[in-house]
């Protein structure tokens, strides 16, 4: 052997690097490896694990390098003591006489089922974490609706945050232990490697404590390894400040952004803060500051990143919601704007969004709208009158109507992974292609494919029961009743232009059919934002219509049938 190799190969089992990096801090956002087993090979194998230690009883788990809790260990179990000559036994929660806890619990079946790793329920239940089953990952759930990885679970390997461990550690008055036992072998003798004999040394620290352990391996098997070096030990993390832990009521004021409200008479912006304690109100407060009311412009299009994610995130009247978690008040009644109320940015909108808000935010140019004015100042109830709105208002109450008058849904009710179609339809911000696409698509599904074919096909008149599609069944059955019959038809031709423009455009290639009825439709001027306004006011009318005349008992109301082959 070269006295190259043998130098690399002595250095290597002084573990000097290993113990190098089992000594740098660890910041709040670093994923923390607490167990892990390794990939053992010939030549080195590198296990982990970890405690919950009382703060306590740090100084004496640091006494000696042997580790306080093994793997396997911290399950409950029966503790026996002799005093005077009795014995007593009493039960221990995690098996341990000191007030240690596991974090990790590796549970064994011993071959009867399957081993698997599990994580503290206290720690799972403190920070109210969601576990994906099938990716073996933990999400916190922020105040503010985003997901965050806390912790991830791969085989025996467990990684967690350590922002999260620290405040768990405060609010238990504990240290985390983090325990090494790592191997290192050589094909070379002591001798060879420069050692004269077997040493073993102690390596201590404030907060850790190892045993290096070099000598000759004493194996069994047929294999070319003559040297063993073992570092075994433990080195202790500190909780987080106890005064600084959010879940015993810390807060940190948040930096309140200023928008700006308008522009002086050169043109200046003028801004101020959203802070709500910083704002007038009608009990006296900050009488030379604006008001909590004064209203803050956005261009329309500070929604659609909400829109975008329709399971997380509700945008309806007057309403922008994140689940349960947030909500802001919104006027959103404008086809160009929205507004909101300087104090309510402040208050609702958490701070995570300030930033996005700001990017959008405008000098004010118009006042509330007459709707919201009425709702937020007034205190009166008020329908809205914006296309939006009201078409899905009038699609809620027929579908509402056709059930309590006829026994059945004249719509069928949409799929939760449908819902977003009804969710999404809007006046667009713009003249965007895909999003009119999007749009028309959505609209199509709502208005035409979601009819209850089967239902109109039983209530066809006589003499039309070969009559096919959902469109052209609806328009037999409207075209024998009094209404008016002009509506009927020009609905009917709402509906299968809807269907052509969905065909033609959203849902296929666009070719000669799309141009042709894009220009049929006025639709070449490229104002696809004002058309499908004009689509959407069309179409809250024909819910209207078609609401009023199942009302007013002149629709069919054949009952639904109870022939499972049907």
């Amino acid at each position: 052997m070269t006295n190259k190799k043998a130098t690399a190969d002595a250095d290597r089992l002084k573990f000097d690097q290993l113990l190098l990096q089992l000594h740098e801090p660890v910041r709040p956002t670093e994923m923390l490896v607490v167990s892990d087993l390794g990939s053992e090979d010939r030549m080195s194998s590198l296990a982990r694990y970890c405690a919950l230690v009382p703060t306590a009883s740090v100084s004496e788990c640091l006494a000696d390098s042997s580790w306080d809790l093994h793997i396997g260990g911290g399950l409950p179990t029966a503790i026996s003591t002799f005093k005077e000559g009795r014995q007593e036994t009493y039960y221990s929660r995690f098996g341990t006489e000191n007030g240690i806890e596991p974090l990790v619990i590796d549970r064994n079946f011993h071959g009867a089922r399957p081993d698997y790793v599990e994580l503290n329920e206290e720690f799972r239940l403190f920070h109210n974490l969601w576990e994906d089953k099938s990716r073996g990952v933990f999400y916190r759930i922020a105040d503010d609706g985003s997901e965050e990885i806390v912790v991830t679970i791969a085989g025996s390997r467990v990684e967690v945050r350590w922002r999260e461990l620290r405040e768990f550690l405060a609010v238990k008055e504990m240290h985390l232990a983090l325990y090494f036992d790592a191997f290192e072998y050589s094909e070379s003798t002591l001798t060879e490697l420069g050692f004269d004999s077997p040493s073993s040394d102690e390596i201590k620290g404030p907060l850790s404590s190892f045993d290096l352990h070099i000598g000759p391996w004493n194996h069994f098997t047929d294999d070319n390894r003559k040297t063993m070096a073992r570092l075994l030990g433990k080195r202790f993390l500190e909780p987080m400040d106890r005064s600084r832990v959010p879940f015993l009521g810390y807060r940190e004021q948040p930096d309140f952004p200023e928008f700006v409200l308008s522009v002086d008479e050169d043109d200046n912006p003028i801004k101020f803060s959203c802070n709500p304690d910083l704002l007038a109100n009608y009990f006296g407060a900050n009488p030379n500051a604006p008001h909590y009311l004064t209203p803050v412009q956005f261009t329309k299009d500070v929604l659609e990143k909400y829109r975008h994610e329709p399971t997380k995130y509700q945008v309806s009247d007057s309403l922008l919601a994140c689940h349960g978690l947030w909500s802001v008040r919104i006027d959103n009644h404008h086809d160009d704007r929205v507004m909101v109320f300087l104090g309510d940015l402040g208050r609702d909108l958490p701070a995570s969004e300030w930033p996005h808000w700001l990017g959008k935010n405008k000098p004010r140019t118009h006042g509330l709208s007459e709707v919201y004015f009425r709702r937020s100042i007034l205190g009166e109830f008020a329908d809205s009158d914006h296309p939006e709105h009201r078409f899905k208002q009038e699609y809620r109450c027929l579908c509402e109507t056709s059930f309590n008058k006829l026994g059945w849904e004249i719509y069928l009710p949409l799929d939760s992974n449908d819902r977003h179609y009804l969710d999404s339809i809007r006046v667009p911000a713009n003249d965007e292609q895909k999003v009119f696409d999007d749009l028309i698509l959505a609209l199509t599904k709502v208005l035409v494919d979601s009819l209850n074919e089967n239902q109109l096909k039983r209530n066809l008149p006589a003499g039309l029961e070969g009559t096919t599609g959902s469109i052209s069944r609806l328009a037999s059955i409207l075209r024998t009743l009094d209404v008016d019959q002009a509506v009927v038809e020009g609905n009917v031709q709402m509906l299968r232009d809807l269907q052509k423009l969905r065909s033609t455009g959203s849902a296929h290639r666009k070719g000669t059919e799309y141009r042709k009825l894009a220009k049929t439709l006025g639709l070449e001027s490229g104002d696809l934002s004002d058309y499908f306004r004009a689509l959407l006011v069309r179409a809250a009318e024909f819910l209207t219509f078609l609401g009023k005349t199942i009302e007013s008992g002149k629709f069919p109301s054949q009952q639904p049938s109870t022939d499972a082959s049907e």
